[in-house]
């Protein structure tokens, strides 16, 4: 089975904006200096939180051109939040969806410091509670 290819914006596209507050997240400086926020993080982390946000990315450059010149914090309301999902479960069920949403929010709290998104949080958790179970494999 062929695996569907992965929808993203590579980082060379990204707005120049959003390229420069990614990068400032994970400087590490000293204890003089300061940190980005993600310093911390681990490469898993970060990939994961990239991809997320890479995807998002994709969705508006395809589907919301007017969307990509904006501050990242602008670009995010509640009904271009429920056409990226919608877009989403195009592609994959609503666990993922819910990983990809948190994803998108931490990766957004990196580089939007100070904003919150408690409504990201709050969708991921609903679309997560309500999505199908996988049976357990239980042997004797």
């Amino acid at each position: 089975m062929a695996r569907k290819p992965r929808i993203y914006l590579p980082f060379d596209s990204w707005p120049i904006e959003d390229r420069a507050r990614w990068q400032a997240a994970f400087v590490e400086g000293d204890r003089f200096e300061g940190s980005g926020p993600g310093s911390h993080l681990a490469e898993a982390t970060r990939r994961n939180l990239w991809i997320s946000y890479a995807r998002f990315l994709g969705f508006i450059s395809a589907h919301r051109q007017d969307l990509v010149e904006l501050r990242p914090e602008a670009r995010i309301d509640p009904p271009i939040v429920a056409d990226y999902v919608a877009w989403r479960r195009r592609s994959c069920g609503d666990a993922m969806v819910a990983v990809d949403l948190d994803g998108l929010r931490g990766a957004l709290r990196l580089i939007c410091p100070g904003v919150d998104w408690p409504r990201l949080l709050t969708l991921a958790k609903r679309i997560k509670a309500a999505a199908p179970r996988k049976p357990r494999n239980i042997t004797s």
